[in-house]
């Protein structure tokens, strides 16, 4: 199935984003993580678009194909990238639509979802996300992010993403090549190099109190899918537990054998997502 790639301006920036399924069908946004960029969805938006959804699969600013920020400390937030979301819901003219996010993807949905006055949010999918970054995960995102890894060959370039991402399990092969192609971009002087901003560290180092959406979970009263990594390395035992018993109170889905963040490839998960959402739209239309 193919998608469209599309780009809109928001907020001073231009955003990329990839458009899957037909125009009318309902209508899924999707978030990624971070230094992921919008094609991590590729195997997700492609069953939901085969079952008549309409996905809309964001590169965050700062990512992928979307605009780099002259003023990082300003849009390299987590309420700056909700507010990005917000606008191009408003650009576009959705009236309704459903949020899927993973990892910091998911504190953006989450954002959105919390602070939408119109209760124009269907359903949320949660990949995987804490109410709050662990301290020792956010201790590590700026070193991370700050690295530019330069690549002398693509196949470089490949093994060097299949490590990163290989705790969440094996990614789609035959949609990994355009996957990858979105990760990393030609340099000047020859090769490859990562294609995300390392300014993005500050979204860490100067506005990392913003990543604690507790508050916003907790404002949340809508049908939830939270997707959870058995061997996560950001959503433990005991926030596993509490997440359950306040906010929304999801539905759990595990994923016992996976780390964080879980691919989109996982057999059933995108089956899961299709069939959890589909109902959640059926009893919005029903009400």
């Amino acid at each position: 199935m193919q998608c469209r790639s599309q780009f809109i301006p928001v907020g001073g920036l231009r955003l990329h984003y990839l458009d899957y399924g037909p125009e009318d069908g309902p209508v899924a946004l999707c978030w990624h993580g971070m230094l992921q960029t919008g094609r991590s969805h590729a195997p997700l938006a492609r069953h939901l678009a085969g079952r008549g959804w309409r996905v809309l699969a964001f590169d965050l600013p700062g990512h992928g194909g979307s605009d780099w920020s002259g003023q990082p400390g300003r849009d390299y937030a987590l309420e700056a990238f909700a507010e990005f979301g917000r606008r191009a819901v408003a650009a576009l003219g959705l009236e309704r639509f459903s949020l899927i996010g993973t990892s910091l993807g998911g504190h953006v949905a989450m954002a959105m979802a919390a602070a939408d006055p119109a209760s124009r949010v269907d359903a949320l999918v949660l990949n995987d996300v804490p109410m709050a970054l662990p301290r020792a995960i956010a201790d590590r995102v700026p070193m991370l992010v700050g690295q530019q890894s330069r690549f002398a060959f693509l196949d470089e370039a490949d093994r060097h993403y299949r490590r990163v991402f290989a705790a969440g399990g094996t990614y789609d092969a035959a949609l990994w090549p355009a996957y990858l192609e979105s990760l990393v971009r030609p340099h000047e002087a020859g090769g490859y190099v990562v294609h995300h901003d390392p300014a993005l560290r500050q979204q860490i180092e100067v506005n990392g109190h913003q990543n604690d959406r507790t508050a916003d979970y907790d404002r949340l009263r809508l049908p939830t899918l939270l997707i959870h990594a058995g061997r996560s390395s950001v959503v433990d035992a005991a926030a596993l537990a509490s997440m359950r018993a306040r906010g929304p109170r999801p539905r759990v889905l595990e994923l016992p054998d996976l780390g964080h963040p879980p691919c989109w490839s996982t057999p059933g998960l995108a089956e899961a997502v299709a069939a959890f959402l589909d109902q959640s739209v059926s009893d919005t239309d029903g009400a």
